[in-house]
């Protein structure tokens, strides 16, 4: 498996000069994460701004391996759309995907990172 595939450490500007959207909305990002074919899941977790200063996480999967990432996006404001950003691996495992357990990893990571 090579690591480089993996959508880690990465800034993307969502707007709508990007060739595949036309309206750009809070949920664009994750419709753009899921145009990966190892993307199996994008989700928002935290989405207590109304600006749309969310974040979430992604699972990727590659060979029999799940990927956790963590993921935000910023608004733009003045200007258009949203910068994504994805962070560090947070886990990994071999298998099947379960979004309950995905959920589940995440929030007792962010719940740890918060409580450092």
């Amino acid at each position: 498996m090579n690591k480089n595939n993996l959508l880690t450490n990465r800034e993307y500007l969502i707007d709508r000069d990007s060739p595949e959207y036309r309206y750009v909305n809070w949920y664009s990002a994750l419709r753009f994460l899921e145009n990966y074919k190892s993307v199996v899941c994008a989700e928002w977790s935290n989405t207590c701004s109304s600006a749309g200063d969310w974040d979430g996480y992604l699972v990727q999967h590659i060979g029999n391996h799940n990927f956790l990432i963590p993921i935000s996006q910023t608004n733009n404001y003045p200007r258009l759309g949203y910068t994504l950003n994805t962070g560090n691996l947070i886990a990994s495992w071999k298998g099947e995907y379960n979004s309950e357990d995905a959920l589940t990893i995440y929030c007792d990571c962010m719940e740890y990172e918060i409580n450092q």
